[in-house]
C-alpha cells in the first residue's frame, strides 16, 4: 500500500475517531435506535428507506408512485426521494436484517464523509495537512448538522466539497474520472436531498465561472466542452429524476415569495447559535430556528485572521497577485463590518415593527455586498489576465477564489430582503436566484443555502490558521506544531450543543394486523387526519406513525406527509376529520378504492366512546366495524366501508380514481336520483381541471347503468375527477351512485 493510501486512510480513521467521541451515546444505539428518532420529520425518513428498498429498488418497482396520498400518484416526488442513502441501506440490508442500522449506516458515512472530503478539498487548495484536518473537522462537527439531527437528509453534505474538488482536479489534469463526477455529485445529491442539488449545481457554476476568470488570458473552453460530453449520462439520469418533480410543481406552482421571505434568515444568522448551546444561548434570539448559522467562534475568528493577513502581508510572488489579493480581502473586510454595523442597528430587535422600513433595511445590507461582489469578480478577472499562464489554483489563488465564493453564498443565505411584490425595492441576491435559476423558486428554507456559506468559512479559517502556524513557527516551532491540536479539539468543543438524539420505532398497534389479514389491496384511510396548520408538531408525530405502522400491510393511504400536500387533503382534511359525521362520509365515499378506515381515538382529544360508537351505529349500512383493540377508554377501530358510493348531497359530487399511465379504463356504473323533468345529469371526466364532458344523462331516464371512459392521464401526480353535475335543477340533487366497476379497456374489447 502506498504512502498516499495510508495516510488517507489514517485521515479517515482519525476523522471517524473524532465523530465516535463526539457522538458515543448514539453509536451506543447504532442496532437498536434510529439518528433523529423514527417519529415526526425522521419518521419521514425511516419510512421512505423501508419504502425505497423494498418497492423502488424491486422488480416490478413502483418506482414514484408511493404508498401515501392516495389516490394522487407520484407521492414519492412530495419531498425528497431519499434514493442513494436508501440504496447503501438496501446494500447493507444484504449482510444483516437488523434495518435499523442498514438505516444508520450511510448516515454514519455521511458524518464522516462530511469530513474527509472537505480535508482532501482543504489539500487541493494548498493548505497543509493539519490546517487541511481543522477544516475538516470543523465542518464535520458543526452545529449546523447537529442541531437539525432531525433532517437525516442535510447530513449528506459532502457533495458541496466533492464538486470543488472535482472541477479543481478536472481543470488542473483533464481527465475523465474527475469530470465525469462534477456530475455525479449533482446528480446523487439530488438523489439525497433536493435542496442539496440546488445548491451544488449552483457552486459548480461558480467554481467553473472562478475558474475561468483566473484564466481568463486563456480560457478552458475545450476542456469545458469535453467536461460536459462527460457528463451527459448523468444529466440524462438526473432529468430521468426529476421529471416527477416537474408534474408536481405544475399542481402547486412556485412557492410564495412571502413564505421564502418568512424562512430567510437575517444578517446576525452567523453570530446566532442554537438554544441548547450553553455557551452562546443568548445568541438565540437573534434569529429563528432555520437561521441558527453561527459557525463557531474560533472559526469565525481564523476565518477573520486569513482576510486580515491577506490585507496585511498577502505573501505572494507576483506583485500583481499581491495587490489583488489585498484589495479583495479589504473589499470583504469592509463589506462584513458595514453588514455588522447595520445590522446591529437597524435590524435589533429581531421582529420589530419599530424603526427603519424594511426598504432601507434592504438596501443598508444588499449595497456593501454588491460591491464586495462584483469587485472581487473583477478581480479574479484581472489577475487572470495578467497570469503569464494558467498557474494550478491553489495557494493565494486559491484564497482569492473562496473570498470570492464566501461573498456570494453569503449574501445569497439571506433570502429575499427588502419586498418580493411588484414595484417594491428587493435588491437582494436570492431574489434573482429565485425568478431565474432552475427549481430555486420551488424551495421553502432558504437558509440552508448557508450550509455552503459555512463550508467555505471553514476552508477560510484553515487558511487563517496555517498562517497563524507559519507566524508561530518562527519563534516557537514546538508551539506552533502543538497549536494544532487544540485548535481543532476547541472547534469541536467549544460548541456545547446537544447532540444527535435517538429513537427507536414505536410499537406497532395490533389494529394493523388485523388489517394485514383483511382480503385485497384496498386503500386505507388513517383517522382523526389532523392538519398541519391547527395541530402543528403533533400532526407530524401522528402522521409519520401513520405511514410507518400501515407499511407492514403493504397498502396504500389516503393521509401522509411531506413537504407538499395535494390540494384534496389541504381542503378535504377537515371534512375528513369529522368523521363519522354525512359530511366526512360524503368525501370518504368519493375516494375510489379506499375501504378501510383505522380510527385511532386515542389521538382525539375530545373521544367520547359511547357518543362514537353511537354515531357509527347510526351509519351501519355504509360502516362495519370488523374489530377493535387497544386501552377501554382510547381503542382502535378497523372499519370497512361498503364498497359503493351513497347519498351524495353536494350539487356537484366528485369521484377520485387513482391515476394509471398504463392505458385507458372504463368505469361502469349505475347512477339513480329524484330530479325534476327539465334536469340531466352532465358527466364529466379527466385530471384535475381541464375536464372533457364524457355524457349527458336525462334525468327521466335514471335509474341508468352507464359506462365512462376514464383516459389515460396527461400527469400522473394528479388523480382524475368524475364530475357529476345536475343541469336545470334549482335543489341539489340527492344521487346515488353505485354497483361500481373499473377496469382497463383492454378488457372490454
Amino acid at each position: 500500500m502506498s504512502k498516499t493510501c495510508l495516510k488517507h486512510c489514517a485521515i479517515f480513521a482519525l476523522l471517524f475517531a473524532i465523530f465516535s467521541i463526539e457522538f458515543n451515546p448514539v453509536l451506543n444505539q447504532f442496532n437498536h435506535a434510529f439518528y433523529g428518532g423514527a417519529r415526526t420529520d425522521p419518521g419521514l425518513y425511516v419510512w421512505l428507506t423501508q419504502y425505497n428498498i423494498s418497492k423502488f429498488f424491486s422488480w416490478p418497482s413502483q418506482g414514484f408512485d408511493a404508498d401515501f396520498f392516495y389516490p394522487f400518484g407520484r407521492s414519492l416526488a412530495y419531498s425528497d426521494n431519499y434514493l442513494f442513502p436508501s440504496l447503501i441501506s438496501k446494500l447493507a440490508s444484504c449482510f444483516t436484517t437488523n434495518f435499523a442500522a442498514a438505516y444508520n449506516l450511510p448516515l454514519l458515512l455521511a458524518f464522516v464523509l462530511n469530513g474527509y472530503i472537505t480535508f482532501m478539498l482543504a489539500t487541493k487548495l494548498g493548505l497543509s495537512g493539519r490546517a487541511a484536518l481543522l477544516g475538516a473537522v470543523s465542518f464535520m462537527v458543526n452545529p449546523y448538522f447537529r442541531f437539525h439531527s432531525g433532517h437525516p437528509q442535510l447530513q449528506y453534505a459532502f457533495f458541496l466539497p466533492g464538486v470543488m474538488l472535482a472541477l479543481l482536479s478536472y481543470y488542473e489534469r483533464p481527465r475523465f474520472l474527475s469530470g465525469t463526477m462534477v456530475g455525479g455529485c449533482v446528480c446523487l445529491a439530488f438523489l439525497s436531498s433536493v435542496y442539496y442539488a440546488m445548491y451544488t449545481y449552483l457552486l459548480a457554476l461558480l467554481t467553473a465561472g472562478g475558474i475561468f476568470m483566473l484564466r481568463a488570458r486563456r480560457p478552458p473552453i475545450g476542456e469545458t466542452a469535453k467536461l460536459f460530453l462527460y457528463n451527459i449520462p448523468w444529466l440524462a439520469l438526473t432529468a430521468c429524476a426529476a421529471a416527477p418533480y416537474k408534474e408536481v410543481r405544475q399542481v402547486f406552482g412556485a412557492i410564495h415569495p412571502s413564505v421564502v421571505k418568512m424562512f430567510s434568515p437575517g444578517p446576525l444568522a452567523y453570530f446566532s447559535a442554537p438554544r441548547v448551546n450553553v455557551f452562546w444561548v443568548a445568541t438565540a434570539r437573534l434569529e429563528h430556528m432555520e437561521g441558527f448559522l453561527f459557525p463557531g467562534a474560533i472559526v469565525a475568528l481564523l476565518m477573520v485572521f486569513a482576510l486580515g493577513c491577506s490585507f496585511i502581508r498577502p505573501d505572494l510572488e507576483h506583485p500583481h497577485a499581491s495587490r489583488t489579493l489585498k484589495s479583495a480581502s479589504l473589499l470583504t473586510l469592509a463589506a462584513l463590518a458595514v453588514v455588522l454595523v447595520a445590522a446591529v442597528a437597524l435590524f435589533l430587535p429581531p421582529g420589530s415593527s419599530a424603526g427603519p422600513p424594511d426598504w432601507q433595511k434592504a438596501w443598508s445590507i444588499a449595497i456593501p455586498l454588491w460591491v464586495a461582489l462584483i469587485a472581487t469578480a473583477i478581480l479574479l478577472c484581472s489577475l487572470g489576465v495578467k497570469q503569464p499562464s494558467p498557474a494550478p489554483i491553489a495557494g493565494p489563488r486559491a484564497l482569492l477564489l473562496l473570498i470570492f465564493l464566501f461573498v456570494f453564498f453569503y449574501f445569497a443565505s439571506m433570502g429575499i430582503i427588502g419586498g418580493y411584490a411588484e414595484g417594491s425595492h428587493r435588491p437582494g441576491l436570492y431574489f434573482a436566484l429565485y425568478k431565474y435559476l432552475p427549481g430555486y423558486n420551488a424551495l421553502r428554507g432558504t437558509s440552508r443555502i448557508g450550509i455552503v456559506t459555512i463550508l467555505l468559512i471553514c476552508l477560510l479559517a484553515g487558511f487563517g490558521y496555517q498562517l497563524l502556524e507559519r507566524g508561530l513557527a518562527r519563534r516557537w516551532p514546538r508551539s506552533a506544531l502543538c497549536a494544532f491540536i487544540p485548535l481543532t479539539f476547541l472547534s469541536a468543543y467549544e460548541l456545547d450543543v446537544q447532540g444527535f438524539s435517538a429513537g427507536a420505532e414505536p410499537p406497532v398497534p395490533p389494529i394493523y394486523a388485523d388489517l394485514a389479514q383483511q382480503p385485497g389491496q384496498d386503500a386505507v384511510l388513517n383517522l382523526p387526519f389532523l392538519s398541519i396548520r391547527s395541530d402543528g408538531y403533533r400532526f407530524l408525530k401522528v402522521t409519520s406513525s401513520y405511514m410507518r405502522w400501515i407499511q407492514s400491510t403493504g397498502r396504500k393511504m389516503v393521509n401522509g406527509y411531506s413537504g407538499k400536500m395535494p390540494r384534496f387533503h389541504q381542503f378535504q382534511g377537515p371534512i375528513l376529520d369529522a368523521f363519522p359525521e354525512s359530511t366526512s362520509l360524503n368525501a370518504i365515499e368519493r375516494l375510489y378504492g379506499v375501504r378501510y378506515i383505522i380510527y385511532s381515538s386515542r389521538f382525539k382529544w375530545d373521544f367520547n366512546r359511547a357518543e362514537f360508537e353511537k354515531a357509527l351505529a347510526a351509519h351501519s349500512e355504509d360502516l362495519k366495524i370488523l374489530s377493535v383493540r387497544g386501552k377501554q377508554r382510547s381503542p382502535d377501530y378497523l372499519i370497512e366501508v361498503t364498497p359503493h358510493l351513497h347519498v351524495f348531497k353536494d350539487a356537484e359530487p366528485k369521484y377520485y380514481l387513482p391515476p394509471d399511465r398504463n392505458g385507458e379504463r372504463e368505469l361502469s356504473l349505475t347512477i339513480s336520483g329524484d330530479f325534476g323533468d327539465a334536469s340531466v345529469i352532465e358527466i364529466t371526466s379527466g385530471a384535475a381541471g381541464g375536464i372533457p364532458l364524457v355524457e349527458t344523462v336525462p334525468a327521466a331516464n335514471s335509474p341508468r347503468r352507464i359506462k365512462i371512459r376514464v383516459p389515460k392521464t396527461a400527469l400522473p401526480v394528479k388523480a382524475h375527477t368524475i364530475l357529476f353535475r345536475s343541469i336545470g335543477s334549482a335543489a341539489p340533487p340527492d344521487l346515488v351512485i353505485s354497483e361500481i366497476q373499473l377496469r382497463p379497456r383492454a378488457a372490454q374489447e
